[in-house]
């Protein structure tokens, strides 16, 4: 893992050693595994100052995460789940949907970036900087290898723990929906193949599961008509 910390500490001990510049942080260039990396030793404020805007990385207690870049399939699912939410939520004058690299600050020091994410209504960003969205009603995350387990144990851990209403999974590999969702003070959890799945967050929005599976992927304007009941759909 690299460290901020580490690095200043070795300059101070050899000033002749320039530090890491700090836009050099993120860069996983020359790491080609399918892999996780953790910079250790950073601030919220190292976060919003220097990450990237164009690619995924979170910040969790002192810990930045950054993943390995993903597939064009990932990136497909991503784009129709925002398309129709997005579309739906315009059309019923919902919250605002955002799509990562956008920041989900769940919490002082926990920023993370949901591959989508619904806001709820009348959401504004936060200061300094309106750089992050404080709060969420719907979390979506298409799952990869080198996330699963991020997203699955530590990602949704913070997002229970934050008490999101509905936590929505994408597991292409295994063709399931997998829906956490917040009833009273406990989460159940629901996996889908097939079928309709209904949003208990999103007030009348609704996808077939099935959707999901194809590839390529079906055209946004069906699904989106057919959710809207939309009689063109």
């Amino acid at each position: 893992m690299a460290s901020r910390t580490e690095s200043d500490v070795d300059h101070r001990r050899h000033p002749e050693v320039e530090p890491t510049p700090p836009e050099s942080w993120y860069d996983r260039s020359s790491i080609s595994a399918d892999a996780m990396v953790m910079i250790e030793g950073q601030t919220e404020e190292d976060f919003f100052r220097f990450a990237p805007e164009n690619r995924y990385c979170e910040f969790i207690d002192g810990i930045v995460y950054m993943p390995s870049p993903v597939s064009p399939r990932h990136q497909k699912l991503v784009g129709f789940w925002y398309v129709l939410l997005s579309t739906y939520s315009e059309a019923r004058e919902l919250g605002e949907v955002m799509m990562g690299p956008a920041v989900f600050r769940v919490a002082p020091n926990r920023d993370l970036e949901p591959d989508v994410f619904v806001t709820p209504v009348g959401e504004e960003p936060l200061p300094p900087g309106n750089l992050a969205f404080g709060a969420a009603v719907l979390v979506v995350e298409i799952l990869s290898p080198g996330n699963r387990s991020h997203d699955l144990k530590r990602k949704a851990g913070i997002d229970k723990d934050a008490r999101v209403p509905e936590i929505v999974f994408v597991d292409d590999w295994n063709k399931v929906l997998i829906v956490e969702r917040l009833v009273g003070q406990e989460y159940e959890t629901h996996r889908l193949s097939s079928g309709r799945w209904e949003s208990s967050a999103v007030p009348g929005f609704w996808l077939d599961v099935g959707w999901l599976w194809n590839d390529p992927l079906p055209n946004k304007q069906r699904p989106v008509n057919v959710i809207l009941g939309n009689p063109a759909g």
